[in-house]
């Protein structure tokens, strides 16, 4: 599934109730007409890596094939015929983030700050803007055998916690494609590289407070 017939799906997904209005807040910030918690986390894109990364650290399967997770964005391995790489290694890159429709931060409610000095207590806006996320992961192994059963355990763990990611703040996790990257080509002259794309959905939330903004304007 490429780009752009992903984007076909999250056409078709947006038109479903419920689906679209998948929005998470501070658990700190309650809406002034209803004092319930409205969820427990917003995740932007590092926050995902760092879930995904952590999973990966504990993964039993991850931890009986010597995989490492590196949380730093484009890592690379050094390769040549004296090196040898003693551990499998999974990657990523952020290939695009790029808004889903809105181009710039919406606002989502009015909120007050809780607490029982009702009279005195902070009113403010929550904003938001939702993004579509293209990452990629790589694998770089030694022996074709383990790359290949790294990239499946990779695949398998994500898709087992898409809700874990979805409850702690990531909108949607979708499977874009596997392929060959050929950038790699000079890496598999020493080693075995796997490639893999999702596209991950993320909401990025904000709170303006009315006294903020007029103690500025005032100032």
């Amino acid at each position: 599934m490429d780009f752009d017939r992903l984007q076909a799906h999250l056409d078709n997904t947006h038109s479903h109730p419920g689906i679209e209005n998948h929005i998470t807040y501070s658990p700190l910030i309650k809406n002034e007409d209803n004092d319930k918690t409205k969820a427990d986390k917003n995740a932007n894109f590092d926050d995902f890596i760092e879930m995904l990364a952590r999973l990966v650290t504990k993964s039993g399967s991850m931890r009986s094939l010597g995989v490492e997770f590196s949380p730093d964005e484009g890592r690379r391995v050094t390769v040549d015929v004296n090196t040898k790489l003693d551990n499998p290694l999974v990657a990523f890159e952020l290939i695009e983030k790029v808004p889903d429709r809105e181009l710039k931060p919406m606002e989502r409610e009015t909120i007050q700050e809780p607490g029982d000095d009702r009279q005195n207590a902070r009113s403010g806006r929550i904003y938001g803007q939702k993004f579509n996320c293209l990452v990629q992961f790589n694998v770089f192994a030694a022996e074709y055998t383990t790359a290949n059963a790294v990239i499946k355990e990779l695949e398998a763990l994500i898709s087992s916690y898409i809700h874990v990611f979805k409850r702690d703040g990531v909108r949607e996790v979708l499977y874009s494609k596997r392929f060959t990257d050929r950038h790699f080509d000079n890496y598999r002259q020493f080693i075995s590289v796997r490639n893999v794309q999702y596209l991950v959905q993320i909401e990025q939330l904000h709170v303006v407070w009315d006294t903020e903004i007029s103690a500025i304007i005032e100032s």
